[in-house]
């Protein structure tokens, strides 16, 4: 099954309800998938809906359908947020974006910028579109917020609570076995030189834990997956 993305609101679509594929989704319908008119295809917003959509006219750079299906799935009972640093390449931080959204159960990702940060700028609407890819490739219909990056210091204050993961050697709680199950979790995830002891410092002021992520030292982006991972799986029906 291939999903596709539709930009409208929830309060735009319903059974019945034309709608317009942007043009770059029109291109893979057409050109891609081979999609012709009278095909059925299924679509989400993002927003929680898996629609079937019957195609119904073509124009030079947009696709027309019409809703004939509509199923809603609600948001789970918990949320992951992830504030992680940027990587230095920058093909690191998409692996992470894409993996992290496929594992699921991911409501936020913020970048943040810290002190031994090698990186401070991104481009947020190519993260948004690697995001909604992953979503796409999953198929899954609930697509999690990507957020301006901000200060390390800026962001702990305005998110206080949540769990630090950290490389110093100090006496760590797991962070699968902190987490609580059915609750927003926020971790902080550092840049390749870690957090600063005063960064790790400020987070503890601000009621974040300190956590470990397992024996091994892990590169920024493969930490961001393994904590996602860790909190889909406590909260899955699976764990104990």
């Amino acid at each position: 099954m291939e999903l596709f993305f539709v930009e409208e609101s929830n309060k735009n679509l319903e059974v019945g309800t034309s709608i317009v594929f942007s043009e770059s989704e029109s291109n893979h319908l057409k050109n891609v998938f081979r999609k012709e008119i009278g095909h059925k295809v299924s679509a989400t917003n993002g927003q929680g809906l898996h629609l079937k959509v019957v195609i119904e006219e073509y124009n030079k750079k947009q696709i027309k359908g019409t809703v004939v299906e509509k199923e809603e799935h609600t948001l789970p009972n918990y949320s992951s947020h992830i504030a992680i640093a940027p990587t230095k390449n920058i093909s690191r931080f998409e692996w992470f974006l894409e993996k992290s959204v496929e594992i699921g159960g991911i409501s936020e990702i913020t970048p943040i910028i810290t002190k031994h940060s090698e990186r401070k700028i991104i481009k947020i609407e190519r993260c948004e579109k690697i995001i909604q890819s992953a979503l796409k490739q999953s198929h899954q219909f609930i697509l999690p917020k990507f957020n301006p990056v901000i200060s390390f210091d800026e962001f702990v204050k305005k998110n206080q609570k949540g769990y630090i993961a950290h490389c110093y050697q100090e006496e760590k709680s797991p962070l699968f076995s902190a987490i609580t199950k059915g609750e927003k979790n926020i971790v902080l995830i550092g840049p390749e030189g870690d957090f600063s002891k005063d960064e790790v410092a400020l987070a503890i002021e601000n009621n974040y834990t300190p956590v470990n992520l397992g024996n091994q030292r892990l590169r920024t982006e493969t930490a961001g997956v393994v904590a996602c991972h860790m909190i889909s799986l406590k909260n899955s029906h699976f764990a104990l």
